[in-house]
């Protein structure tokens, strides 16, 4: 018992760390999403994890119920709808990005209404992909930006989904349950890394906003609730 004690403090101090260090995600070795928590925790926590789990699929959902609430919240205070109010009032059908998580993905979440905790753990290994999938387009939109206040808006963003990430996998691990494989930045398409203009690239950068926002919304329902 010693010894799982021992191994959490360390697990919790290394996230703690992680959280409040600055972060440079550009240019690293590994993308970001690969390394959610920064690169110090996978070395720490390969060097103390215990064999088995005790965190029940109930006190497993709390980490993520928070960094949901707390992604979700920075969206809210960063008023995307004015910043991109040129494009914000476009039909849903012009945001062709497919390989960011949508209607489909929603519908998957909103399954699991009244599900119990058990079962909506087991959908976390989803939430981690597709949280891993909007990391990819973030860092794209971060680094076409130009206006300052834009910019700084999407780094922030950017951060709480990282830090969002994190607490997923954390939570993953906690529950034995097996975190899924890393997400490729090819994902996103030479079309969209490459939009032609900057009308095209706002309903581009917009649409990855609106689905964001509505992913978060959704996951929000059934973590909440």
């Amino acid at each position: 018992m010693l010894g799982k004690c021992s191994a959490l403090l360390v697990l919790l101090s290394v996230i703690a760390v992680a959280h409040g260090a600055p972060r440079k995600h550009r240019r690293s070795t590994l993308p970001p999403w690969h390394h959610p928590c920064g690169e110090n925790y996978y070395t720490t926590t390969e060097e103390n994890m215990v064999d088995d789990c005790e965190t029940g699929w109930k006190s497993g959902l709390q980490l993520p119920t928070s960094s949901n609430a707390v992604a979700l919240d920075n969206y809210i205070k960063s008023k995307y709808e004015e910043l991109y109010s040129q494009v914000s009032n476009l039909p849903e059908h012009q945001y062709k990005q497919n390989w960011v998580p949508g209607k489909k993905d929603i519908k998957i979440v909103m399954d699991l209404v009244n599900a119990d905790p058990k079962m909506v753990a087991e959908h976390l290994p989803k939430l981690h992909t597709d949280l891993q999938k909007f990391a990819v387009a973030f860092e794209e939109l971060i680094e076409d930006e130009t206006r300052q206040d834009v910019h700084n808006a999407l780094v922030e963003t950017r951060d709480k989904l990282m830090m969002d990430l994190c607490e997923v996998e954390v939570s993953l691990t906690s529950m034995c349950l097996k975190v899924p494989e890393r997400v490729s930045e090819n994902i996103m398409t030479g079309t969209d890394k490459d939009p032609e203009g900057e009308t095209k690239r706002l309903v581009r950068d917009w649409g990855i906003l609106f689905r964001y926002r509505e992913y978060l919304s959704t996951w929000g329902k059934i973590l909440h609730y």
